[in-house]
């Protein structure tokens, strides 16, 4: 089959998955085009390295308890079908989720076209490693995780890439975007087959960008045995805007954390860090650790 017949086989199936589910139900349109992706890219002819199994089948056994997102726009996913990643992400880099969309299609394809563009900057932006993670991503949801570590391997002494990522040192950003619907369930059965690969499950879930959904999965990864115990490295980018959330999570499950994590918060808003200190002032439980907070954010004085 040409590749130009992939494509348009993609591109048939987004289009009548994304037109066929009623716009208001929310990420109805996300929901159909993951899964018309994942029927134009899927091959059950391969086994996974887990018990035999194919990689269909092995997807497909269990329901998770937070939601994947999809790759790609219905925008996006009309670039793919009609052909246009390459030229498109000269001009728009950053999207780099096209090149994973390519790269499940047709991973020959999409690695001839970053090996002749190499870097693309942008503003003094450049875009090589981000291009490459996605690549990775790409050959994982065509191929699963043996292709994509032949892939790494090709680039473990990448001239493109800083030194610090030679050898092993970029095994984990390709699991940085791995959550979405097309890779999501495939790579969380490898990390259940390799509970001791934290920095890959660490990265999975800094790919959540919904911190809702990210602490969700946080919470099924340790039912599950997946990863390492939490740390504050995975929120501290998320304080600022979801400090409240955060710190309600803590205080009912991960209590270590709630120092941390209200510190943070109060260096970036202290009012609303105090505010939540305040209110939970009466709990009997937190006093220990809401004591130390507040002698950390309170007022001179107070």
């Amino acid at each position: 089959m040409t590749t130009n017949r992939k494509l348009a086989i993609a591109a048939s199936t987004l289009a009548l998955g994304l037109l066929a589910i009623p716009v208001a139900r929310r990420f109805s349109s996300d929901d159909a085009e993951a899964g018309a992706r994942r029927s134009a890219v899927a091959r059950t002819d391969q086994p996974r390295d887990e018990g035999g199994k194919s990689r269909e089948h092995a997807a497909g056994e269990w329901k998770l308890p937070f939601r994947l997102k999809s790759r790609l726009t219905p925008e996006q996913a009309a670039i793919l079908a009609e052909g246009r990643v390459g030229a498109y992400l000269r001009e728009h880099p950053e999207e780099d989720d096209l090149l994973v969309a390519w790269a499940a299609v047709d991973p020959d394809a999409a690695s001839a076209w970053l090996a002749s563009v190499g870097e693309i900057e942008v503003n003094d932006t450049g875009y090589y490693i981000s291009h490459l993670t996605a690549l990775a991503a790409g050959v994982f949801a065509h191929g699963g995780i043996e292709e994509m570590q032949a892939l790494l391997e090709k680039h473990a002494e990448d001239p493109l890439l800083p030194p610090k990522y030679h050898g092993e040192g970029f095994a984990s950003h390709p699991w940085y975007k791995m959550a979405s619907e097309d890779t999501g369930q495939e790579a969380i059965a490898y990390l259940m087959a390799h509970p001791e690969e934290t920095e890959l499950a660490g990265a999975f879930l800094s790919g959540i960008e919904d911190t809702d959904r990210m602490l969700t999965a946080l919470d099924y990864f340790q039912a599950k045995g997946i990863g390492g115990s939490p740390d504050y490295w995975q929120f501290r980018g998320r304080v600022e805007e979801d400090g409240a959330l955060l710190a309600d999570w803590a205080a009912g499950s991960r209590r270590e954390l709630l120092g941390e994590i209200l510190t943070g918060w109060s260096a970036a808003k202290p009012g609303e860090a105090k505010k939540w200190v305040d209110a939970h002032a009466s709990q009997p439980e937190l006093a220990p650790v809401l004591k130390e907070v507040r002698e950390l954010i309170d007022e001179p004085g107070e």
